[in-house]
């Protein structure tokens, strides 16, 4: 739960801090009700992107488009990262021109590099990773706890990884 920050107003009541005009209404009316914040819990993102050799430019397109995507509906910064077979970016960003001016990467394909990274990231360790790939390179054997991981499968030469959630892009961008 503390992993999550939040922001003020919007979603669902929280009892962790009064409303803010609760200590005037006391004032007036000792019999008055302590009113709950509202609050918006906004996860830790982190967008991955492959840019190995068999990723096509179809397919990092539609991964931006996915990185805009998130960008959106997080309404915060998130951790970018472009990995082949070593990571080649790794930042937050705000924007999908940002995360357009990171691309870089053509080799090989390894993503275990990239989930020890996101696991050292100490206070900005995710709490969610969106991986953009075609699938064709060696994941880790067994699935972080410490994320829930979402494989974003793009391009022609799919093939899906043993564990996380799976969503296939049918058409790139």
């Amino acid at each position: 739960r503390r992993a999550v920050q939040h922001a003020q107003g919007a979603v669902d009541y929280d009892r962790t801090r009064p409303h803010r005009r609760y200590a005037a209404l006391r004032r007036r009316n000792s019999r008055t009700p302590v009113l709950p914040a509202m609050r918006r819990p906004i996860p830790k993102v982190a967008v991955v992107i492959d840019t190995s050799g068999s990723m096509g430019d179809a397919d990092v397109n539609a991964a931006l488009a996915e990185t805009d995507a998130v960008l959106k509906c997080n309404g915060s910064a998130v951790t970018f990262v472009a990995a082949d077979s070593r990571i080649q970016s790794h930042q937050k960003v705000r924007s999908v021109r940002e995360a357009k001016k990171l691309i870089k990467g053509g080799g090989g394909t390894n993503f275990v590099p990239v989930f020890d990274a996101l696991k050292k990231d100490g206070a900005d360790r995710p709490d969610i990773i969106v991986f953009v790939t075609d699938g064709m390179g060696t994941a880790p054997a067994v699935k972080p706890q410490w994320a829930h991981v979402i494989w974003v499968i793009v391009g022609r030469w799919t093939r899906d990884p043993r564990w996380g959630e799976i969503i296939k892009v049918e058409e790139a961008a």
